[in-house]
């Protein structure tokens, strides 16, 4: 949430506002986007653990998923985090990644597509990644949202599709059900 506020202050300071990097949304329905996400994160989580509890797990696709995934929660508390870092994680990386890096670059003479591919790489590489699967994930990922927001020009677009992207994770749990 720090670089909220970092480019907060930078966009400030450049005389750009939120809208010019395609966040048109003010406080009140920001409020509102964060609740919703909130709102949903929580259901489906409920309905994670509902299930787990109510079926129960395979130890072997437990197993299976565990060595597959490193990105899927396992547990309550890493689900739990999952939401949180959901909410800061689709915020963050689309304001910065996207909306503001394309803009930045586009601001320089940068043609928006080759923009958005350059600003897929501190994307990409700012997850930490383990292996080159990871690479192409996120690499995919990074150029369909710099599309996404050259085309739709709205940045709350990638941000709910990030939301969901990162709860897919909380739902891949239960391919350990019986």
């Amino acid at each position: 949430m720090a670089q909220i506020a970092i480019l907060d202050k930078t966009l400030k300071s450049s005389g750009w506002s939120w809208s010019d990097i395609g966040y048109s949304l003010n406080r009140k329905t920001t409020a509102y986007f964060v609740a919703g996400y909130l709102l949903l994160s929580f259901a489906v989580l409920g309905f994670v653990e509902f299930s787990l509890a109510s079926v129960g797990t395979d130890p072997e696709k437990v197993k299976t998923l565990s060595d597959l995934a490193d990105l899927t929660p396992k547990n309550l508390p890493q689900r739990l985090v999952f939401i949180f870092m959901g909410l800061s994680a689709g915020l963050c990386e689309e304001l910065v990644y996207r909306g503001f890096a394309i803009r930045a670059l586009r601001s320089r003479g940068i043609n928006q597509w080759l923009a958005a591919l350059v600003a897929a790489f501190p994307f990409v590489f700012q997850h930490g990644l383990k292996s080159i699967e990871q690479f192409w994930w996120f690499f995919i990922w990074a150029l369909l949202f710099g599309a996404i927001l050259i085309i739709a020009k709205r940045l709350y677009i990638n941000i709910v599709i990030h939301w969901l992207v990162i709860l897919s994770a909380v739902i891949a749990v239960l391919q350990t059900l019986k």
